[in-house]
């Protein structure tokens, strides 16, 4: 699975992208890389619009945010080389998951109970090959 962003509501000024796959033994791995602009240009992620941005070739995974890298490239050569499953086709997913105990949970009141129903917005989806 490639992540290209989860928010984090109990720090809404952080994006995280991750990826999850299995190694040669079968055992899931979860890497994630954690992004947010510094402290003195720090934003809520959940108050505009942003552009989350995945470059994926057969031999690397990339990701940026508003058009900065969150972090160095993740290559085939960084992985042990048959745990790489980035080269196979994938399912595009967008997908809106609410709860869980990540992160010391979701603080009361940020995501009121259903109704009233706070907005997932995504403005477009672009998708290259």
């Amino acid at each position: 699975e490639l992540g290209i962003f989860r928010a984090q509501g109990a720090n809404p000024s952080e994006s995280v992208s991750y990826l999850t796959y299995a190694d040669t033994s079968d055992n899931i791995i979860y890497q994630e890389e954690v992004f947010s602009y510094t402290e003195e240009d720090s934003v809520d992620f959940s108050q505009d619009y942003h552009v989350y941005t995945l470059e994926w070739t057969n031999d690397c995974v990339q990701y940026s945010v508003d058009g900065i890298e969150v972090s160095a490239p993740i290559t085939r050569s960084s992985f042990l080389p048959a745990s790489w499953v980035f080269d196979r086709e994938m399912y595009l997913v967008l997908d809106f998951a609410v709860g869980g105990s990540g992160n010391g949970g979701i603080p009361s009141g940020v995501i009121s109970p259903f109704p009233p129903f706070k907005e997932f917005i995504i403005d477009y989806v672009k998708v290259y090959q």
